[in-house]
């Protein structure tokens, strides 16, 4: 049978993300973040058994805080096994297994330590881990835990201004061409940036990014319902799950405005034929008009970025256009330009690009 020694170990990240250069708080809790998640993934019935080998990577007393459960490190049970006084077959043939089974222990732990360890030796260049080389047996003696400490204590510190810039992160712009779920993900990692320095709680998160909705001008009634909320309503939980919906709800209309502006474009219109009068006063208006109503909202079209809410912004006005735009696409003959709605207010003082 194979033993643990001989198997390969599985990781969910065979090798680290690289940090290039000096070490910093956010690069080191990222690493820290795959180092446990490879930790945690080679299986051992101790310390509970839900943890793999995670205590490889954390002390004991935060092991422990983690799981209630200590995690008895496997020693080597010696050189062969020892059996009792008069031990019967079954007996000894229990104490063999016993054997067995902690020399496999044993091996799994110290290969799992040993790996774990090149495998941070391979991510940080060796200029910030060469303390902790011993001259004689390089980092033989020096276990994972140690080094991540040390790049931690060392390089991971957190200064008043990083403080400020991750609480800023909050009120940076949100596309609502991008998934919403990126804003979730941005107050998760601001909110365990700041934990250990000072918190950002969930009334601040939600103030701040209240903010940032009311500002990409697509959300107004969305905001507007959530402020009629009783303040007993007012956490995290349900504040994503009210954004969540009413950003489903505006994709939703989104997409049947798209279906109606194609089917629109799509239509032939027939007209009657003109008599000499009718052609002679029709004859000022050959052009189509640059505007098209889609409920009621003026939009102009753009060759480059489709349709848009700004008057300043056409097929012949835009002053971002794609390497084969046409300055006299318009809505009744695109020329096959962009077909999107671009259904969010525009922005002052910004290039129609």
């Amino acid at each position: 049978m194979a033993t643990p020694s001989s198997t390969s170990l599985t990781f969910p990240h065979p090798e680290l993300t690289p940090i290039i250069g000096e070490p910093t708080n956010a690069s080191l809790r990222f690493l820290q973040r795959e180092l446990y998640a490879n930790a945690r993934q080679i299986h051992s019935t101790r310390g509970g058994g839900n943890n793999g080998h995670l205590c490889i990577m954390m002390t004991a007393a935060a092991y422990l805080a983690r799981t209630t459960v200590e995690f008895t490190l496997p020693a080597h049970p010696g050189d062969a096994p020892v059996h009792a006084a008069g031990a019967t077959g079954l007996q000894i043939a229990e104490t063999i297994r016993l054997f067995n089974q902690h020399i496999d222990e044993h091996r799994l732990y110290e290969r799992v330590q040993a790996e774990l360890k090149q495998q941070i030796l391979k991510a940080i260049e060796h200029r910030y881990l060469q303390v902790l080389e011993d001259a004689d047996f390089g980092f033989a003696d020096v276990a994972p835990r140690i080094m991540l400490a040390h790049l931690q204590t060392t390089y991971g510190q957190v200064a008043p201004d990083d403080v400020e810039q991750n609480r800023t992160l909050l009120s940076a712009e949100w596309n609502p061409d991008d998934p919403i779920e990126d804003v979730w993900i941005r107050i998760r990692d601001c909110q365990a940036f700041a934990a250990p320095i000072e918190p950002i709680t969930n009334n601040a998160a939600i103030r701040l990014t209240l903010t940032v909705f009311e500002k990409t001008g697509v959300f107004a009634t969305a905001v507007d319902k959530w402020r009629d909320k009783p303040i007993a309503d007012h956490t995290l939980p349900i504040f994503t799950a009210h954004f969540n919906f009413e950003n489903k709800e505006r994709l939703r209309k989104l997409t049947a405005q798209t279906a109606g502006f194609h089917g629109a474009h799509q239509a032939v219109v027939v007209p009657a034929s003109p008599t000499p009068a009718t052609a002679l006063a029709a004859a000022p208006i050959a052009q189509p008009a640059p505007a098209v109503a889609i409920d009621d909202v003026k939009m102009y079209y753009c060759h480059t970025h489709g349709l848009g809410r700004s008057s300043n912004h056409t097929s012949a006005t835009c002053t971002n256009p794609a390497p084969e735009h046409q300055t006299t696409a318009t809505i009744k003959n695109m020329m096959g330009g962009n077909n999107r709605i671009n259904v969010s207010r525009p922005r002052r003082n910004r290039t129609n690009g």
